[in-house]
């Protein structure tokens, strides 16, 4: 039996709707394909700038021949993206963790983003006490056995925090906290890479050490990676 007029409307309806939904879809998934396809890369070189990653461990202080002195990790900088973004949700973001071991902070060089959690676990079976007088980030732990980890910290402006141990004056460390999510350290020869960046105009941050750093801005065109040598002057 053929349609009656309001059954044919009624099918047209149908059909137009299909048709939209099928089309909104579509749209959706070729824009979040295009979006994936977009993600650019930095790869390049710093220059290497030798700073003082621990002091000596010749003193008379606790922990002298009870643990076994390792070597500080080699000096690296770091690069991260520069901009507006907004801070991690402390609650919700994943602690970064800053260890006592072997008589040293592994890693020496940290770097989270604002609103990171920070813990400082103590792997050394003697007692370490961490603490900054950086106007960034001001604390002491106090001394806390081994195996203890204090209840994480959140750092919660950007800046670069010295870090020193109150029971063992060679051990240096330093934490940068920059407010971009992308960032990186370099290795020990200053090679880096950011992946998964926004295409346009980018100005760069390089941080060679708490009095040096210096800024480059870059295109960076949609799937490509730049790569860049920034080991001579601008």
């Amino acid at each position: 039996m053929a349609a009656t007029g309001p059954e044919q409307r009624f099918r047209r309806v149908l059909h137009v709707a299909a048709a939209v939904l099928f089309l909104g879809i579509s749209a959706a998934v070729a824009t979040q394909t295009t979006s994936n396809a977009q993600g650019c890369a930095l790869a390049g070189k710093v220059p290497v700038v030798p700073r003082k990653t621990a002091g000596s461990a010749k003193g008379n202080y606790e922990g002298k021949g009870q643990v076994e002195l390792a070597k500080p990790d080699p000096a690296a900088s770091v690069v991260w993206m520069t901009g507006s973004f907004a801070p991690l949700n402390p609650a919700t973001a994943k602690p970064a963790v800053l260890a006592q071991e072997g008589l040293q902070f592994r890693p020496a060089l940290l770097v989270v983003q604002v609103g990171t959690p920070v813990s400082f676990p103590n792997r050394d079976p003697i007692y370490h006490n961490v603490v900054s007088y950086s106007a960034a980030k001001k604390f002491d732990l106090g001394r806390y056995k081994p195996g203890d980890e204090p209840a994480p910290l959140v750092f919660d402006k950007p800046g670069t925090i010295p870090l020193r141990c109150e029971v063992h004056d060679h051990m240096l460390g330093s934490i940068v906290v920059v407010e971009s999510p992308h960032f990186t350290k370099t290795d020990a020869e200053g090679n880096f890479r950011l992946d998964g960046l926004p295409a346009g105009s980018h100005t760069f941050r390089v941080w060679l050490g708490p009095k040096e750093s210096f800024e480059r801005t870059v295109e960076l065109k949609p799937g490509e990676t730049v790569t860049v040598d920034w080991t001579k002057p601008a």
